[in-house]
């Protein structure tokens, strides 16, 4: 049709109407003629459509007249629908057309195809993994209940025609190839993207109500890929959490190879010197791209890794939503989570870009809920071996606003200890440095919060290896909140011996305090490797303290404050007869 091409698909049988006729050829004058057109003996031409051949029948062709009551050759075959292609483009009116898409586009040489659905596909969306390669892509033979969706080697765009939006039942699910959902109404409870890209793009309704893993269930994979630009996500009653690595029931048994931190430092009350290989693991890297999807009463948490597995490469999430209830995340962490040692782990880097949106918590490092809660035994914090990177709000984009509630942080940067009756072994680790941007659009809120903080380099018991970099560029702060390089029991290392282990910089912006260490409750001593460097060069601030009150610090070095613009009303070196163990004020 047009430029393209029928595909021709079976439908039901129905009686057969053929009549045997001179105008049909079935029966014919000519039959069992041999001859096979030769331009030298016949003289046939192949100039146009039709040109005739100049043969005579004779006997010696073998040419043999019509006999009267030959039997009729036709043989009544089922009825053909038609699929319309167009330059990859497959328009689909039934499952069955869509099925024989499917195995149109596994033919060809394309390397992506789109499927235009004039109708409610629903649960037939997916189907049981039937070649070799299905099954090894999702570890074998699965349950009639956990099916897949797409094509092996190929990117395919469901989409529906005009502004329709058909339906697409997913249920529990595997990609085995690379899947975009646009203009179509998702459903489903568990994705596993199998280490595929898988999209939904701006145009798309509905979605996942339980889980999205960017990797598998117990199998392996390379890289991972999430895009949710659109979308509502989660039911509302629980929340729905966006994996960017994949799932692991039991642990062991990887088949891939073991995931080693050589260069980094070893982490206290984890497993070192290599993170143990397992069965959802991602190999390389992990990015996560959010734009406006929706969230079920903001109930979502976007989690870098995974559950039970570990990460080998970096970690990438990307913020680019709207500051209001329905695009609420209650957390963004870069590390995964787990119930054992040596899992939830990510090996390389961790880079968190949190432009606009409205989150309650971003930490660099693990997740301090999940499957397995806030109370995890002391040692089991999810670490990340490079460097955490975290951006909020940026210089003049749309808002982002970070909420914080209960006895946390807003933002940090290595640990997440909720409570304070932790061991010294119970918060995460970074391997590499902490850095911290806040941009002008970022606006903190806090709601019944005794902690007062809203940026911590380095959480309650945990430990950075490296140095903490903090940065307000013009971030604004509700009830009288504050910036702590580390919290107590927390510890900056400084392992590469950098002349400042902890700079904290304030540009623009307004915020209550600066301190190097901050408490609550029970305290317990945090330790700074080195110089710690505060600068004021605008915005208002009420107090900058060296020490303060119970906490307990010990600054391996001096305590520097340099003042050149802004507004500042106090500067304490150090406050109730507290001392500093080396260096100068």
């Amino acid at each position: 049709i047009d430029d393209g091409f029928l595909i021709a698909t079976p439908s039901e049988p129905t009686e057969c109407t053929h009549v045997c006729t001179l105008d049909n050829g079935c029966v014919t004058k000519e039959l069992n003629c041999t001859h096979e057109h030769n331009t030298d003996e016949c003289g046939y031409t192949a100039s146009t459509e039709g040109a005739p051949c100049n043969h005579e029948h004779t006997a010696e062709c073998g040419y043999v007249a019509a006999v009267a009551g030959s039997p009729c050759q036709h043989e009544c075959i089922t009825p053909m629908t038609a699929i319309v292609q167009t330059n990859d483009v497959y328009d689909v009116s039934s499952v069955e057309e869509y099925a024989t898409a499917l195995e149109q586009i596994a033919k060809t040489d394309a390397p992506s195809a789109t499927i235009v659905l004039k109708t409610n596909l629903g649960d037939n969306a997916r189907r049981t993994s039937a070649t070799e390669a299905e099954k090894e892509l999702v570890g074998g033979e699965k349950p009639e209940s956990e099916k897949i969706i797409g094509v092996v080697g190929k990117h395919i765009m469901l989409k529906s025609d005009g502004d329709a939006h058909y339906t697409v039942a997913l249920g529990d699910c595997y990609l085995v190839g690379d899947v975009t959902f646009d203009n179509v109404k998702v459903s489903g409870s568990r994705i596993y993207a199998n280490g595929f890209p898988l999209e939904f793009t701006e145009n798309a309704e509905g979605g996942v109500t339980i889980s999205v893993y960017g990797g598998s269930n117990r199998r392996p994979v390379d890289n991972t890929h999430l895009i949710l630009n659109g979308g509502t996500f989660g039911n509302g009653r629980q929340t729905v959490m966006i994996y960017g690595g994949g799932s692991s029931d039991g642990v062991g048994d990887s088949s891939g190879p073991s995931m080693s931190v050589d260069g980094n430092p070893s982490m206290p009350g984890y497993v070192p010197p290599a993170f143990n290989p397992g069965q959802g693991d991602v190999h390389g890297d992990v990015t996560i791209e959010i734009g406006e999807a929706k969230f079920e009463n903001g109930m979502a948490a976007i989690i870098g890794g995974g559950i039970n597995a570990n990460v080998g490469g970096d970690v990438s999430i990307t913020v680019n939503s709207v500051a209001d209830f329905y695009h609420n995340f209650e957390s963004i962490t870069g590390a995964g989570e787990s119930n054992q040692d040596g899992y939830g782990h990510v090996l390389g880097d961790v880079t968190i870009h949190a432009n606009s949106g409205m989150v309650q918590y971003i930490y660099g490092t693990g997740w301090p809920g999940g499957a397995y809660g806030s109370n995890v035994e002391a040692g089991k914090r999810r670490s990340v071996g490079g460097n955490v990177t975290i951006t909020a709000g940026t210089e003049s984009g749309p808002t982002m606003r970070i909420l914080g509630f209960s006895n946390t942080a807003s933002i940090i940067g290595c640990g997440n200890a909720e409570e304070v009756g932790y061991t010294s072994t119970a918060g995460a680790a970074v391997g590499g440095d902490v850095h911290i941007t806040l941009g002008k659009s970022a606006h903190f809120e806090s709601f019944d919060s005794a902690r007062k903080s809203a940026m911590e380099g380095v959480g309650i018991n945990s430990v950075c290896y490296g140095t903490v970099t903090l940065i307000n560029n013009g971030a604004t702060y509700a009830n009288e909140l504050g910036i702590f390089a580390c919290y107590q029991g927390g510890k900056i290392l400084n392992q590469e011996e950098e002349k400042n282990a902890a700079t904290i910089i304030q540009n623009s912006g307004k915020l209550k305090h600066i301190e190097p260490v901050g408490t609550f409750g029970i305290a317990y001593p945090a330790e700074i490797k080195g110089d710690v460097s505060i600068e004021v060069n605008g915005g208002e601030i009420t107090s900058v303290y060296g020490r303060q009150g119970e906490n307990e610090l010990e600054i391996d070095g001096n305590f520097n404050v340099l003042v050149t613009g802004g507004k500042l009303q106090y500067v304490f070196g150090t406050t109730v007869g507290r001392e500093m163990t080396e260096g100068h004020i």
